[in-house]
Parts: structure tokens; C-alpha cells; sequence
């Protein structure tokens, strides 16, 4: 299990990506992320994790890790073996309780999902990094060479950005031939684009390799008062609408990144057209635009004393209030308008949850809801229908032909954000799995164990395996702070507490 530590003199050819590297698994992976190491290098990996794993029924852990933990005083050019030894023993716990274990840089030199700290330089963009991070997985990837592949795969990077596929795939085809010079059967699964959203056509067709999605789609269910997630979103619930606007409205300098998608409404005849809002981060500013003509715009500030705000609370790190606005605000169309474009003109973010408008001459509104996805676009124009009095969706471009493929509108719900853009890979054969999927301990149960079967159901249909983040906390099935359930004692774990049906739900599929 001890290796050494490989000083490289340049660049792995090409062709250790071409080897013999065909190994992938002969059974669908169904487990847990162990998160012990992501955030404190004292943390110890629990032997019994990964024995209730097991005597529950499950075959599989993620065990995501941090390079800053293994490295020689800050100097991520030098690794400390013993600061490996730790994660030795969640190979051997693995092996030992029939569990296989799958190493993921959760923070890679260079990259970390999570923007704090920041890393100094940047993986997809920066020479320096890439080589580092080549450096450390080709250690590892001495360090564990005589694991077989049926015990240990090697996950690259934890949710890349949305750089582009071309910046990924180098990326991610140098560490691949780093570990395959190595190792040529050990199986590598990258993490798709965008936060792991969407395959990498580049990747596809590499022997011993696979990719890997997530299941947190809608944040304002998954991640309901999640810290890290979406702070007073509206009580979830679920299914959703299926064609609904998704996403949050994001001032200039995020659009650079995400791209100007505002919410448009197309065929409005004359009417009021309201908006109740959510979450304002910062002082921003909303125009309303009718066939480019501005026709209404609002400043909303958050303030600790002001009775129309909700929740204020001030981050430290970012230097920016936020709270929900919970007055409305609407603009009367005095003439038609073909289109009407609504967006942040100046500030960071801001959530608008329910659109509703009543054209002249109309008794009842017609509304429509637009669901929470922190970092997303608002992705589908609204076109209003006159004779019926309600908004339909109108597709993005390129998305003309899609054709509604459930009935379930929970099941066409992810069909439609997530699991269709994989239906090409896996119809070609590659591996894929849902990486991480959970749903925060706020969350009402119901509502959780809805969610989360309709990922299993998708999951199953495909034969995609899938982790659940964290076995063990407030994702998890043990331990998790629940208040609106009542735990289970499992003999022989005194310090476990299950949740028995969020664990039966998972045993199913």
C-alpha cells in the first residue's frame, strides 16, 4: 500500500490513455459519499461506516478527499506520505467489508467546487496546476497499484465549472493517462460538464473511464435552508411543473459567466403584470423592457428594519445583505407588447418566485411559478395564450422537437433538466452514475423521500449507479438532525440512528 512519490519530467504520452485500460464495474454501485476528509485533515475515517454499509445492503462509498491535507507546508508540490495513511485505511475498509471505494479530489490543486479558500491558481486555465495535479494522482495512483480494480476507482475532480469542453477534456485526459501510465486497469470516472451536469462528448469512448452526474435538481427542494444552498426559498414540495422557469436572476458580471437569459413573456395584450419575489442579495435593480422599450424599473435594497424585508442576514465573507422582499411590485402594459423582457440591470443576484398577469377585461390572473436554481438562468420563455388565459412554455432554441416522454411529472421534471442529456452516452454504452443526490435535513420528509425515489426510479431505468451525500450527517440515513421522524437504534452501532424509511426507499432501487 506505501508508494513513492514520482518527480515527473514532462508530459505522459497520449498513448497510456489507449492501453488496456477496459476494466468498468459488473454491478450497478449504490452507496455513499464519506465526506470525513473534506474539510479537517484530523478527522479519522470510522471503521464502521463502511461495515453498516455493508450490512445494510450497500456495495459502494465515494470517499471524497482534500489535497491540502497531504501536503508538506502549504507546498502543494510535496507530499507527505504520512499524511496518507488515513486514507490507506479506507482502502483497506473498503476491501475488507466487500465496499468499493472510490477516491474523489473533492479539492484538486487548483480547483475546488466550494470558492473558498481560493486556489491560487486555476486547473483549466494555469500550466503550474495541471502538472501538480497530475504529480498527486499519479502518486496515488503508485501508492495503490496493487488494488485491484474491483476495490478502488479513481474519481478526477469534483464538479468541474463550466469551462469549455475543450479546456475540460485536456484537463481531465492528462490525469487519465497519468493514472493509466500507472495503472492501466484502474477505472476513472470524470465528473461531467458544468458542475457534472452534462456528459463530455470528448471523453466518450475512452477504455476504463466513465462519467458521473448529480441529483440536486430543484435546489429549493434538495437544499431547502441550506446553508450552502437556497436560504428561504418557499416550502418545497414536489413534483414540479415540468416546463416551469428555472433558475434566479443574475446582474452583469454572473451573466458573463452564465450567459443573459432573462424571463420573457411573449403575446401579452394590455394588462398588470405582477411579481412576487424571494431572495434580493445586495441593492439590485430590475427593468422591465416591452418590445425595447423600458417600461418599469425597480431598486430593492435589503434592510434590517424594514417590515417588507424577511430574514436579513449579512455575509461576512461575501460583505452583502440579503433577505426575502416580501411586497410585490407591477407594471401596467398600456399597449400590446410581442415580448416583454424582465432582468437584474445592476447588482450581484435576486429571486423572483411567482409571475402573474391580468390582461384587461379578465377576472382571473394567469399565473406561473419559477422555481430556484442558484447559479442557473431563468431557461424558458413564457408565451401567454389569450383564449385560455395561461402561460405556456415556450422551448429554447435547438429544443423545438422535444417531445414530453413521462406522465409523471416528477419523472419528466429530471427526465428533462438532467437525465436526457446522458441518453447519447448511455446509448453508446459508457458508464455513468449519479455521483451525489441527497436532499437537506429542512426539507419536509415526504417531500425528501418524493424527490429521491424519482431519481432512484430514473437511476434504476438506466442502470445508472448512484451515492447518496453522506452516510452518516444531515444529508444521510444515520445521524442526520432530522426533527420530523423518529430515529432507529441498529444493534451493534450504538452511535448510528437510522432512518428507517429514507434507508428502505434506498434499499429498493
Amino acid at each position: 500500500m506505501r508508494g513513492r512519490t514520482i518527480v515527473l519530467a514532462g508530459f505522459v504520452t497520449i498513448v497510456a490513455w489507449m492501453s488496456s485500460a477496459a476494466w468498468r464495474p459488473s454491478e450497478r454501485w449504490r452507496g455513499f459519499n464519506i465526506v470525513t476528509r473534506i474539510y479537517n485533515d484530523r478527522n479519522e475515517f470510522r471503521e464502521d461506516d463502511f461495515k453498516l454499509i455493508r450490512q445494510l445492503g450497500f456495495n459502494f462509498a465515494r470517499v471524497t478527499l482534500n489535497y491540502r491535507h497531504w501536503i508538506v507546508g502549504g507546498d502543494w508540490s510535496r507530499i507527505d506520505d504520512a499524511k496518507l495513511v488515513s486514507v490507506d485505511r479506507a482502502v483497506e475498509y473498503g476491501r475488507k467489508y466487500g465496499v468499493h471505494i472510490q477516491l474523489c479530489f473533492h479539492r484538486a490543486p487548483g480547483w475546488c467546487v466550494a470558492s473558498w479558500p481560493v486556489e491560487p491558481k486555476n486547473l483549466f486555465k494555469d500550466a503550474e496546476p495541471l502538472e501538480v495535479c497530475a504529480k498527486h494522482w499519479r502518486h496515488f495512483a503508485e501508492r495503490y497499484k496493487e488494488v485491484p480494480p474491483e476495490a478502488l476507482s479513481f474519481n478526477l475532480v469534483n464538479e468541474p465549472p463550466g469551462a469549455s469542453e475543450d479546456a475540460y477534456a485536456r484537463v481531465a485526459r492528462r490525469l487519465i493517462a497519468e493514472i493509466h501510465a500507472v495503472s492501466p486497469e484502474r477505472f476513472i470516472v470524470s465528473d461531467g460538464l458544468g458542475g457534472a451536469r452534462r456528459p463530455c462528448a470528448a471523453l466518450l469512448g475512452m477504455p476504463g473511464v466513465g462519467q458521473a452526474t448529480r441529483g440536486y435538481q430543484p435546489t429549493d427542494v434538495s437544499l431547502y435552508n441550506c446553508p450552502w444552498g437556497s436560504p428561504m426559498a418557499r416550502e418545497p414540495m414536489w413534483p414540479y411543473d415540468p416546463c416551469a422557469p428555472i433558475g434566479n436572476f443574475l446582474g452583469p458580471h454572473k451573466r458573463l459567466a452564465y450567459g443573459d437569459h432573462p424571463l420573457a413573456l411573449e403575446s401579452l395584450p394590455t394588462g398588470k403584470l405582477g411579481f412576487v419575489f424571494g431572495i434580493i442579495n445586495g441593492k439590485v435593480t430590475f427593468e422591465v423592457v416591452a418590445d425595447g422599450e423600458r417600461v418599469a424599473e425597480w431598486e430593492l435594497e435589503p434592510k434590517a428594519d424594514d417590515p417588507q424585508w424577511d430574514g436579513y442576514t449579512v455575509s461576512k465573507r461575501w460583505k452583502t445583505a440579503s433577505a426575502r422582499f416580501t411586497g410585490t411590485r407591477a407594471v401596467e402594459l398600456k399597449k400590446p407588447a410581442k415580448r416583454v423582457e424582465v432582468r437584474v440591470l445592476k447588482g450581484d443576484w435576486a429571486c423572483i418566485w411567482d409571475v402573474a398577469f391580468r390582461a384587461d377585461g379578465t377576472a382571473i390572473e394567469a399565473r406561473f411559478p419559477i422555481y430556484v436554481e442558484f447559479g442557473a438562468h431563468v431557461n424558458y420563455v413564457q408565451r401567454y395564450d389569450v383564449k385560455k388565459n395561461r402561460f405556456h412554455p415556450v422551448p429554447d432554441p435547438g429544443d423545438e422537437n422535444y417531445v414530453r416522454k413521462y406522465a409523471d411529472d416528477g419523472l419528466e421534471y429530471l427526465y428533462r433538466h438532467i437525465f436526457r442529456y446522458w441518453n447519447d452516452a448511455l446509448a453508446q454504452g459508457e458508464f455513468a452514475m449519479i455521483g451525489e443526490f441527497a436532499v437537506w435535513k429542512k426539507t419536509p420528509h415526504p417531500v425528501a423521500l418524493a424527490l429521491m425515489e424519482d431519481y432512484l426510479k430514473l437511476a434504476k431505468e438506466r442502470d445508472m449507479g448512484w451515492a447518496l451525500w453522506q452516510f452518516r450527517g444531515e444529508h444521510g440515513i444515520c445521524n442526520s438532525g432530522r426533527t420530523d421522524i423518529e430515529y432507529e437504534d441498529i444493534p451493534g452501532f450504538p452511535d448510528y440512528k437510522l432512518d428507517r424509511k429514507m434507508y428502505e426507499l434506498l434499499k429498493r432501487y
